[in-house]
């Protein structure tokens, strides 16, 4: 089983899935196998489409999380995905330890609702987002991630 935590750069499981800084992937026994930065609350729809592929092509088979949007909770779920919501805080530490309690999700009703979107906006077609968080090439929190490393 390979795992997918939604992870901050301090290594604490993430307040929501697709704002989450990046994602820390380990492999069944615990071992960190990569990290990888977010960029889906950057570049928006497309990025979550190739998000979900690099989950698929690591094998991932649980994501663990806070928060979760309806729309991801249900890819996620139709992808054959389990999805481990935690309460409060909590370390990737404290995660791999089984130190947390969970509540695993099993329907999109269970994630939070998703804000309206403008008529104009028609998610997840051709479409272009004015408004980017990108300044200067670079999202606000990249700098952060490269600060990602992991202390068990």
């Amino acid at each position: 089983m390979t795992l997918a935590i939604a992870v901050t750069p301090d290594f604490r499981v993430a307040g929501h899935f697709a704002k989450a800084p990046g994602f820390a992937i380990y492999d069944a026994s615990g071992a960190l196998v990569e990290t990888l930065d977010n960029d889906a609350n950057a570049s928006g729809c497309q990025q979550k489409k190739k998000m979900m592929a690099r989950f698929r092509q690591l094998g991932v088979s649980r994501v663990v999380l806070k928060n979760i949007g309806e729309r991801s909770l249900a890819r996620l779920l139709g992808a054959g995905i389990q999805v481990d919501s935690v309460r409060g805080r909590a370390t990737v530490s404290e995660v791999l330890a089984g130190a947390v309690s969970v509540s695993t999700l099993t329907d999109a009703s269970q994630g939070r609702p998703c804000k309206p979107k403008s008529s104009s906006h028609k998610c997840c077609g051709s479409h272009s987002h004015d408004n980017k968080i990108i300044s200067g090439g670079q999202a606000k929190g990249d700098a952060k991630l490269k600060r990602l490393s992991l202390s068990l």
